[in-house]
């Protein structure tokens, strides 16, 4: 319900602020503004909102929550209004645009309030119409401190009423402005539902175009990896011309005895021709691993490209505050989230100990062990697991900047021994690394990973520690 020119023309009658005392200016959020002023109506609390959902202004009961601190704006406003008197108020051409002129002590002061749609703000300027602070700094439009200030009414010539437009029926009411502030009342939990819905909704489809991005690019490096077949080859043309070059040689023009087509191949001269063979195989082992690492990143961004446009056909679908509250809170945890306070994730997946300030994750299966490594372990995050033996994957959640304590490895490592195969739990060899140290074999089973940069710890399985962990499980 947007006000138009005849009933903001009504809102000003009623409120009749002329000669009135501004006593208090509050600014609750970006959007809105509040004038507690004092005159012939007695005190009035009078709101001015630019949100796009409700861009109104009128007299109000309810006391807005405030924040600790007070905006600039509001700020500003007090310095300079608190204490005034209005000398006049107006609506300029008639249109959504409210001229108040306040009382000051060395001048007076001009607030412009404008509601016009996709463009309203709020402006403050001396007498002469220098601009001393906005509620929305436009540069583009030259609206911020020092620039002057008169209102464009240019920009209304595409929607510009030739008449006044009439205003809504408000009987049962005492005045227009109860009927206004009924009627945002009324509606109020609707329209944070649908604000809160849109922006649920804004943060799936701008975490679906991050996928989307990641996953174009991940293209891109795939068929540049892909050339690790070309290179070997290239090492195989070297290696059977070795007695034709020399060290200095800058390229080498052959046959491919693949195809019969002529080929050449630039060389570094710095290196001596068996070198060049050996680098273009480095090569080609390089680029195979990279194609197999992208390859695997490929399919997890995919995966998670489908879980998105799922997610975002449930969110369209909410139709009320309860199922969105339950939607909001089973979202899942995804790689594309803006950086997060690290210890801050909700699991889903498998179990949660304590063990000081540091968190550990247990899974119980080859399903949940996947899950917590593909969803939930960072790559400097420590994971776990008993040697030559089946069993869960266990991790301890790193801080930054923090080594993980003895006492904190002991814990998961008894975790480790306590969800493995191992039928007498007395004492394991558990090799433990970095998450960033393992890599998911293709085309294997869930979970199953080969390990880098391993150590190990052999340890007597001790059951008071596991007692009290238990007593700390989340």
């Amino acid at each position: 319900m947007s006000l138009n020119n005849s009933e903001i023309d009504l809102i000003l009658k009623e409120l009749d602020l002329i000669s009135s005392r501004v006593d208090r200016i509050s600014q609750p959020d970006r959007f809105s503004l509040y004038l507690e002023t004092y005159g012939r109506e007695g005190k009035q609390k009078i709101q001015v909102s630019l949100d796009h959902n409700s861009v109104r202004l009128c007299r109000v009961d309810q006391k807005p929550e405030l924040p600790s601190t007070p905006p600039r704006f509001a700020q500003l406003l007090t310095a300079r209004i608190k204490g005034s008197r209005i000398l006049s108020v107006s609506q300029p051409e008639k249109e959504r645009i409210v001229h108040l002129v306040f009382s000051g002590e060395e001048e007076n002061y001009n607030l412009w309030i404008r509601f016009w749609s996709g463009n309203p703000n709020i402006i403050l300027t001396g007498e002469n119409n220098i601009i001393i602070d906005v509620l929305y700094r436009k540069k583009n439009q030259n609206e911020y401190p020092g620039k002057t200030y008169q209102p464009d009414f240019s920009q209304l010539s595409t929607n510009k009423d030739p008449v006044p437009r009439p205003v809504r029926d408000y009987e049962g009411f005492s005045d227009f402005n109860s009927f206004v502030n009924d009627y945002y009342n009324k509606g109020k939990g609707v329209r944070e539902f649908e604000s809160r819905k849109e922006l649920v909704l804004k943060k799936l489809k701008r975490k679906f175009l991050q996928f989307e991005n990641l996953h174009r690019n991940l293209l891109e490096k795939q068929q540049y990896y892909s050339r690790y077949d070309d290179l070997r080859l290239q090492g195989e043309l070297i290696g059977s011309s070795l007695h034709l070059l020399k060290k200095g040689d800058s390229s080498l023009k052959t046959k491919n005895y693949y195809d019969g087509k002529e080929i050449c191949i630039p060389l570094k001269p710095e290196l001596s021709p068996s070198e060049n063979r050996d680098d273009f195989y480095a090569l080609s082992k390089k680029y195979r691993r990279g194609l197999e690492k992208i390859t695997e990143d490929l399919a997890d961004v995919e995966e998670k490209i489908s879980e998105q446009e799922i997610l975002i056909n449930k969110a369209e679908r909410i139709a009320g505050t309860e199922e969105l509250e339950l939607f909001e809170k089973a979202l899942p945890d995804s790689p594309a989230d803006s950086e997060q306070k690290r210890g801050s994730v909700k699991i889903n997946t498998g179990l949660r100990f304590k063990s000081g300030k540091y968190e550990i994750l247990v899974g119980r299966n080859s399903r949940e062990n996947d899950a917590l490594l593909r969803k939930y372990a960072r790559g400097n995050d420590i994971w776990l697991h008993v040697r030559q033996h089946p069993g869960g994957y266990v991790f301890i959640k790193t801080l930054k900047g923090k080594s993980v304590p003895l006492e904190t490895l002991l814990n998961a490592a008894n975790l480790a021994i306590l969800y493995s195969s191992l039928k007498k739990k007395t004492e394991a060899d558990i090799h433990y690394t970095e998450v960033k140290n393992l890599r998911r074999i293709k085309g294997g089973a869930p979970g199953r990973v080969l390990v880098n940069n391993d150590k190990n710890i052999h340890i007597k399985y001790d059951e008071k520690r596991i007692e009290i962990l238990r007593n700390k499980e989340s």
